[in-house]
């Protein structure tokens, strides 16, 4: 896996979180750009109501209902700052100025998180859109980051 790194952008970035966390050793580092990372506690929040009958969230982050469907790690804000294996991952989490607010405050509330747990990581926030246009240069970024030594 020293070679193997994971990478996502937008709803991409949470499967690569979900990856992460569920093949932890198929991989040396994750990269998160403009993804939406909610807590279990949110994306119940979130999702709970009318939005939850629009979106299949349960295909997204499982049955946040049931308690025994979805591992307590797998929610990013436990996993990557408590579990040892994810910690020993170098992980790459950025987002634009020009996402949308829902993105740039749960990726604030992400860093936070790692920050408060101690966890070294890079953050980026790049001038830009939810856009591939705007993603290419943050994604070689990324790329140059998580293969360095």
């Amino acid at each position: 896996p020293a070679n193997c790194h994971v990478v996502g952008v937008s709803m991409g970035g949470h499967g690569a979180l979900r990856f992460a966390y569920y093949e932890q050793e198929s991989f040396s580092s994750a990269t998160v750009i403009s993804a939406p990372v909610f807590s279990h506690d949110a994306a119940r929040k979130q999702f709970g109501g009318l939005l939850g009958w629009l979106i299949p969230y349960e295909r997204i982050w499982g049955d946040l209902n049931d308690a025994d469907a979805v591992p307590r790690g797998a929610d990013p804000f436990i996993g990557w700052p408590e579990d040892a294996g994810l910690r020993s991952k170098k992980l790459f989490v950025a987002w634009g100025t020009g996402d949308s607010d829902g993105i740039q405050k749960s990726n604030e509330l992400f860093v936070q998180e790692l920050e408060a747990s101690g966890l070294e990581f890079t953050k980026q926030v790049y001038q830009g859109d939810h856009k591939w246009k705007d993603w290419k240069h943050v994604i070689a970024d990324a790329v140059r980051s998580q293969v360095a030594q």
